[in-house]
């Protein structure tokens, strides 16, 4: 009797036990649900990493690489050129990067940067053609970024000409602020390289001065002149001193002591032979020579 009541619940526990081990995972239905849905999106996660990593290590195509590469350097010339017609360039201070985004060969660049260094100055694009040899279609597809040619801007040249010029080397900040783009900073910065200077030689000069830039300095010779000489007084080569030399205009110090030991070397020397001691770039032998005698 005893062991009849033991029985019974010990047989209920096991069918408990056993109907608790038919459900997989020990979960309910909805939970295995659940799961499996949890597993087969994981799976399906699995399968596109690896497809795309697969896809990923396959071998580059070049030859359509070339083609993205071609397609890419000419969406940037268009974008330079876009910009290039707000302000027109100059052709005598072209750089390489301008060189290359307006489509000329390192060949050109060179032939051009040679004739600047031996002093040359380019007034045209039909000299520009002439030094180069650069094509005619190339010369036509430059024009837009160096000069206009309509006639409304050839109208607005006689009006201008036909404004009084004021002096460069007595104009006050004030006036150079009038000019377009100039601001009170580049106006300073004028006045102060004039002094650097003791007044401008040439209109040129306004290209040496940091932050104007070719534009700007049209717009200058369009406005000033020089009417009044610089006050320069010239110093002898044969006799300046390195402390002078120094002070000089468009000679640095390591020019100052080429200078000097040249001229201890030769005995007596003239400013013509510069050319064999200093880089003669951009016309500084000349510009030197408003200095020295």
């Amino acid at each position: 009797m005893h062991l009849k009541n033991i029985s019974k619940p010990l047989n209920r526990l096991t069918n408990d036990f056993m109907s608790f081990f038919k459900t997989p995972f020990f979960l309910f239905r909805s939970q295995q649900w659940a799961l499996w849905v949890v597993i087969a999106l994981l799976l399906f996660v699995f399968y596109y990493r690896q497809h795309n990593r697969e896809k990923a290590l396959q071998p580059l195509d070049k030859k359509a690489l070339q083609e993205s590469q071609k397609l890419w350097d000419s969406l940037h010339l268009i974008s330079f050129k876009q910009k290039a017609k707000i302000w027109p360039l100059s052709l005598n201070y072209l750089t390489d990067y301008q060189a290359y985004t307006l489509g000329l060969s390192p060949e050109t660049f060179d032939l051009f940067q040679a004739f600047r260094k031996q002093g040359g100055w380019i007034n045209s694009l039909r000299e520009f053609q002439e030094i180069t040899g650069v094509s005619h279609a190339m010369i036509e597809q430059l024009k837009p970024y160096f000069k206009e040619t309509t006639a409304k801007r050839k109208e607005k040249k006689k009006v201008v000409n036909s404004i009084a010029k004021k002096d460069i080397n007595k104009a006050e900040q004030k006036d150079f602020e009038k000019i377009y783009r100039i601001g009170s900073v580049l106006a300073q910065r004028l006045i102060k390289y004039r002094t650097f200077l003791r007044g401008f030689s040439l209109m040129e000069q306004c290209y040496e001065v940091y932050g104007l830039d070719s534009a700007v300095v049209s717009s200058l010779k369009k406005y000033f002149k020089i009417d009044s000489p610089p006050n320069i007084q010239k110093k002898d080569i044969n006799s300046i001193t390195l402390y002078e030399l120094n002070k000089t205009p468009y000679i640095s110090k390591p020019d100052a002591k080429k200078i000097i030991a040249f001229r201890t070397a030769k005995g007596k020397i003239n400013v013509g032979d510069l050319t064999k001691v200093l880089d003669d770039s951009l016309n500084k032998i000349e510009r030197i020579k408003l200095y020295l005698y």
